[in-house]
C-alpha cells in the first residue's frame, strides 16, 4: 500500500504539470478551501492529499512515507493502514479548517503522513531516527513529541511560511487516537465489519 500511495502522488503530481503546461489548473480545484468558503467542495478533503505545492513538498513527504511507513503498514496491514492514512489526512483538514480562518487552500499528504509518524513513534518508541542536519539518530519518541510540540507552538504564534502547522498536529493526534482506539476496540477490524454487513 506505501508503494501504490507513493506512485499515486507522484503520477498526480507529474500530471498536475503536464496540465498546466496546456493551462489547465486542475490543482486549483482538487486543493482543500475552508468551509466556510464558496469554494469548498467535500471532495476536496480526498484530493487535497495527492496535490503538492512544489518539488521540495512532495520530495520531504514521500522520504517520509517510503522510511516511516512501511513499519507502520507491516504491523497494521495494508487494509488498515490505507484507513488510518485517509483518517489522519480527515483528522488534519478537519482541525485546520475549523481553527483557521483563512481561505487559503491547503495541499499535500503531510497530514496523512504526520498521522502514520506519530504511530510509528507509538510502535516503534526506541527506534532512531535521522535529521537532516543533525549527525545522530533520535529516538522517536522523543523526536515526534519534539515535532507536535514544534508545530503547536508555530501554529499559536502564527508563520508566514504557508505551512498548515495546525493540519499537522490534527494528523499526529489523529493517529495517536486511532492507536488507542484500535488498542481498545475492535472497531477497525475486519471481523467486526464482516459481522456487522451479516446482521
Amino acid at each position: 500500500m506505501v508503494k501504490k500511495l507513493f506512485w499515486i502522488n507522484i503520477i498526480a503530481f507529474v500530471a498536475i504539470l503536464i496540465l498546466k503546461l496546456f493551462g489547465i489548473n486542475i490543482d486549483i480545484v482538487m486543493a482543500l478551501y475552508n468551509y466556510r468558503g464558496d469554494d469548498f467542495h467535500p471532495y476536496q478533503l480526498i484530493t487535497h492529499m495527492i496535490v503538492h505545492g512544489g518539488l521540495l513538498h512532495i520530495i520531504f513527504n514521500m522520504l517520509a512515507l517510503v522510511s516511516i511507513a512501511p513499519s507502520v503498514e507491516s504491523y497494521y496491514g495494508k487494509n488498515k493502514f490505507l484507513i488510518f492514512y485517509i483518517l489522519s489526512g480527515l483528522g488534519a483538514a478537519f482541525l485546520h479548517m475549523f481553527f483557521m480562518n483563512s481561505n487559503i487552500p491547503m495541499v499535500g499528504a503531510s497530514g496523512s503522513i504526520s498521522g502514520i509518524v506519530a504511530l510509528f513513534a507509538i510502535l516503534n518508541p526506541n527506534a532512531k531516527l535521522a535529521v537532516f542536519p543533525i549527525p545522530i539518530g533520535i529516538k522517536a519518541k522523543y523526536l515526534v513529541s519534539f515535532f507536535i510540540g514544534l508545530e503547536i507552538l508555530l501554529s499559536i504564534v502564527g508563520t508566514n511560511d504557508h505551512i498548515a502547522h495546525l493540519a499537522h498536529v490534527g494528523g499526529a493526534l489523529t493517529g495517536l487516537a486511532l492507536y488507542f482506539i484500535d488498542k481498545n476496540t475492535r472497531l477497525f477490524n475486519k471481523e467486526t465489519w464482516t459481522m456487522h454487513l451479516k446482521k
